[in-house]
Order: C-alpha cells, then structure tokens, then sequence
C-alpha cells in the first residue's frame, strides 16, 4: 500500500521523531511504500522523505506546514492511504483518501 504521513515533527532533531521514525520503518519493512511530508532531512530509512519548510515562528509552524502541503495537494491525494498528524486536521477536509489522525504528543 501507498501510505503518506504528513508530519509537522523534525525528522533526526525532534525527540518525538524516534517514534515515527520507527513505525514508518516498520511500515516499510513489511512492504508498505512509505513517504514521510515533514520539516528536517531524513536518511538510511526504509522511506522516501519530502521536506517541508516551516517558520521559525512558535504559533505558525502548523500553518506554515499546512500551506505548503496545499500546494502539493495533488500528489498527495495519489496515495492510497494518508496518516496526519492530528496538528495537520484541517487538511483533512481536503484529502480524498482514507485518513488516520494520529497524536503522538505527550499525555496531558
């Protein structure tokens, strides 16, 4: 299956990241095809990583990020399946495809 994760953690800097860094890797490793739309750099994983910009600016990187993944819209909506990050949902109005949000913050 085509799955993207669409992220607004800083894959290799964010100390949240290991986890997602794992279960897409695990994802990959059982024959999912994996791409991973978030801010950072990503190698030696078993995925295909796109980096997003995002601002510097605490309060707006949601937004920043959910503006950038409105102009690649269209590719995203080619998967077969969308895992968001549940500080991306209102994007999630605007994806055709089977969604699962997903919140990896720490408990409250």
């Amino acid at each position: 299956m085509r799955i993207a994760w669409l992220s607004t953690r800083e894959i290799n800097h964010d100390l949240c990241s290991t986890s997602q860094l794992n279960l897409a890797n695990g994802l990959a490793d059982i024959g999912h095809k994996i791409t991973v739309f978030s801010p950072g750099a990503s190698s030696k994983n078993n995925f295909v990583h796109v980096s997003l910009k995002r601002s510097k600016i605490k309060g707006l990187q949601a937004k920043s990020i959910i503006s950038e993944l409105r102009k690649i819209l269209d590719e995203i909506n080619k998967f077969e399946f969308i895992i968001l990050d549940w500080q991306l949902s209102q994007m999630q109005s605007l994806i055709t495809k089977p969604t699962l949000l997903i919140d990896r913050s720490p408990p409250a």
